[in-house]
């Protein structure tokens, strides 16, 4: 009698161990989608929540305490409402995971001396349609990295009063609005990352920092830098502004001196150039400034080249003599009169399966013409095109060449550059491979009906631009694709026949649709 007691304790015990592991797997199993409940509303996250598939949030998505969120890897959240950290009690927060978060409200990130990290993630914040603003609150710490694409397609992103943002190996793009790095903040692009405003302006207020470490910034308009402002552009960066950079300036074009910029071993390429009263422009380790318009260095300001180049496409107007260098023919520095011809960017486009290569030169010295060599190997090149060259240039040249082959596998395209004297070096190579750039390009629904949605599958890419315009031309709904596939609304055509536009750096192409 007392074995059969001990077995059926044994028995007892097995079970109840059964059941715990049964409780357990299905716990961790249901844990792994911590939304599963979620049905409507505000979405708050606390503690530590993964999200394995896709999930829109008719609300805003909220953090509390100390959160971490992961985002699959092909999932996608979409929020209809805002991004808000910060929800009392506030805490440090991390975003991860591989997948997309689309945001139609505003970011807003709100945790002073605290920390928001995004981490190998899309994001996509809408503004609501542009008609509200993101901001990284006062004081407020927000890092993206690891590959992290952020972009705000519509509307302004401001980095707060005193707040520190970091774009380490990420991208940051304002795709319709401004930048602004509010007074006593930082902004870090590092380790080859990007900030890109492509429709609108970067400011800077008192007293902030602009740092721009072995990386890349695109203004496509106008850049201030105001009063005790620092920027720093070092270790093999480019920042391009394409309209004018004003050094010392407010916001409404005003003087207000003393702005600072440190251009050392690296590019700053510019379209105009003022620099007001006790404002300092320092070009150091072989540095390149190139104005391609004119520049002017008011009275009390100074532009020091040690070991640099300043070259400028127009006026030189220097009040009081502040430029520390010798200047001729619109160069000046140690630079001058042997600047060798370099390329400081070059991409491609696919129209229609035939290659585009288009390529950039901050300046040029006796350039005779480049030569376009081509390759299924990466090893044996054949010359296939010649582009003349500027000759002697102070001032950023365009170039681009087509091939009329149609890309057919894996080609390699090599540019070769000529001096007058016949010496010729060799610039850039790039790969491009026909199955990740050009994935089968489609549509559907094509008929589609009005105030619907058209998925295009076959991008190849994380970002580009679509318009959608009249037979005639006339560019009706524009925006931006993000993900696979990307999405594009119909919203507000009438019945018809209409183009859809798409292009990026990699491809162009056109397709009829037809709404109904």
């Amino acid at each position: 009698m007392k074995n059969m007691k001990i077995k059926k304790e044994n028995s007892f015990l097995v079970i109840k161990v059964m059941f715990l592991s049964l409780f357990l797997l299905s716990y961790q199993e249901g844990s792994t989608q911590c939304t599963s409940g979620y049905t409507s509303g505000d979405l708050t996250i606390s503690g530590t929540c993964t999200i394995s598939s896709d999930i829109t949030i008719t609300g805003a998505l909220k953090f509390s305490s100390d959160a971490t969120l992961v985002i699959n890897s092909g999932v996608i959240v979409t929020v209809t409402g805002d991004f808000e950290t910060g929800v009392w009690p506030g805490g440090t927060y991390t975003i991860s995971g591989g997948g997309t978060l689309n945001v139609a409200g505003r970011f807003y990130n709100n945790i002073y001396q605290k920390s928001l990290t995004i981490s190998d993630l899309t994001v996509n914040v809408d503004n609501n349609g542009g008609t509200s603003e993101s901001k990284n609150e006062y004081g407020s710490i927000f890092n993206l990295e690891n590959g992290t694409l952020f972009t705000v397609t519509n509307g302004n992103f401001v980095n707060g009063n005193s707040a520190e943002l970091t774009i380490d190996n990420s991208t940051m793009i304002i795709s319709s609005g401004n930048y602004k790095n509010d007074s006593g903040s930082s902004t870090t692009v590092q380790n080859e990352g990007s900030l890109i405003v492509s429709d609108g302006d970067l400011t800077t207020e008192g007293a902030s920092q602009l740092m721009v470490d072995n990386s890349t910034v695109n203004i496509s308009n106008d850049f201030n830098n105001s009063f005790q402002a620092q920027l720093d552009i070092v270790n093999n960066s480019t920042f391009t502004i394409g309209g004018v950079f004003d050094n010392g300036y407010d916001t409404y074009g005003n003087p207000v001196n003393e702005g600072y910029i440190n251009v050392n071993g690296s590019n700053l390429n510019v379209g105009y150039f003022n620099n007001a009263f006790a404002s300092n422009m320092d070009i150091d380790g072989g540095g390149v400034v190139t104005v391609t318009n004119d520049l002017l260095n008011d009275y009390g300001a100074s532009i020091d080249i040690p070991d640099g180049t300043l070259v400028v496409g127009g006026t030189i107007t220097d009040n009081n003599n502040g430029i520390n260098a010798t200047c001729s023919d619109g160069c000046c520095g140690n630079g001058c009169g042997a600047l060798p011809v370099t390329v400081i960017d070059m991409g491609y486009q696919l129209v229609n399966n035939h290659v585009v290569l288009k390529w950039r030169t901050a300046s040029e010295l006796n350039n005779d013409y480049f030569s376009i060599e081509k390759s299924t190997d990466g090893k044996s090149f054949a010359k296939v095109g010649v582009v003349d060259g500027a000759g002697t240039s102070y001032m950023a040249t365009g170039y681009q060449w087509k091939d009329e082959i149609q890309l057919q596998g894996i080609s390699y395209y090599r540019l070769k550059q000529t001096d007058f004297d016949g010496s010729y070096s060799y610039q850039k190579t790039i790969k491009i491979d026909p199955g990740h750039a050009t994935s089968e390009f489609r549509i559907m629904p094509n008929p589609v009906s009005q105030e619907d949605f058209i998925y295009v599958y076959g991008i190849g890419e994380e970002r580009a631009t679509w318009k959608i315009q009249t037979i005639n031309g006339q560019v009706l709904n524009e925006g931006v694709f993000f993900g696979q596939p990307a999405v594009v609304s119909t919203s507000g055509l009438s019945e018809g026949a209409y183009i859809l536009d798409f292009q990026s750096d990699k491809q162009q192409k056109q397709v009829k649709i037809i709404v109904k």
